[in-house]
């Protein structure tokens, strides 16, 4: 078990990981695209991991700091914006609530 945030998550099944190891080799466009916004840390320092085992199913993109999962369905840029649409009004939400609690 590890310790994250307070919790105890389990380790990812070794067949998911290998799973997600193939699925980062051969990410789609619209998957492409969206790594090149969030890695990095480029958006206000958060950590993306991509094509992350979460239980029996492995996200495209997450977020431990947030835990969000981010998944990007069809090959279409609207996928792609809509998904970073997603991110940025997290991210204006959790900026707006800690301004007021600070």
């Amino acid at each position: 078990m590890i310790m994250r945030r307070n919790r105890e998550l389990p380790r990812a099944d070794p067949d998911q990981v290998e799973t997600a190891r193939r699925l980062r080799r051969a990410m789609s466009e619209p998957e492409r695209v969206l790594w090149t916004v969030l890695r990095d840390r480029a958006i206000d320092g958060l950590k993306f991991r991509r094509q992350h085992p979460i239980g029996p199913f492995v996200a495209d993109f997450y977020c431990a700091e947030f835990a969000l999962a981010i998944e990007i369905d069809g090959s279409n840029e609207a996928s792609v914006k809509r998904a970073f649409g997603t991110i940025s009004a997290h991210w204006a939400r959790s900026t707006a609530s800690t301004r007021r609690s600070g």
